[in-house]
């Protein structure tokens, strides 16, 4: 059994998303947020989170075995901005 596993390893290895630095766009500045896109192991709390790509994060989304999760940042305008209470 151990022979058989040692063949494929490559078989059972992880395979992490690609992740990215997002970089504004014009357009992005003109509408003053962009949408940023995150993933980690559904079963790991505490592990590690990596920013993805939209592509990758569609890929993604059904996957069971990964938790993903998009945010609106936003990148321009006032620094602090106060709600009103719900």
């Amino acid at each position: 059994m151990y022979k058989d596993i040692s063949k494929n390893v490559d078989f059972f290895k992880i395979q992490y998303p690609n992740t990215i630095v997002p970089i504004p766009t014009t357009q992005d500045y003109e509408n003053g947020f962009i949408r940023r896109y995150f993933i980690r192991h559904a079963n790991d709390i505490d592990g590690h989170i990596f920013e993805i790509s939209e592509d990758t994060y569609s890929q993604y989304l059904e996957n069971p075995f990964w938790k993903v999760q998009q945010i609106k940042w936003r990148i321009t305008g006032e620094k602090f901005v106060r709600r009103a209470a719900r």
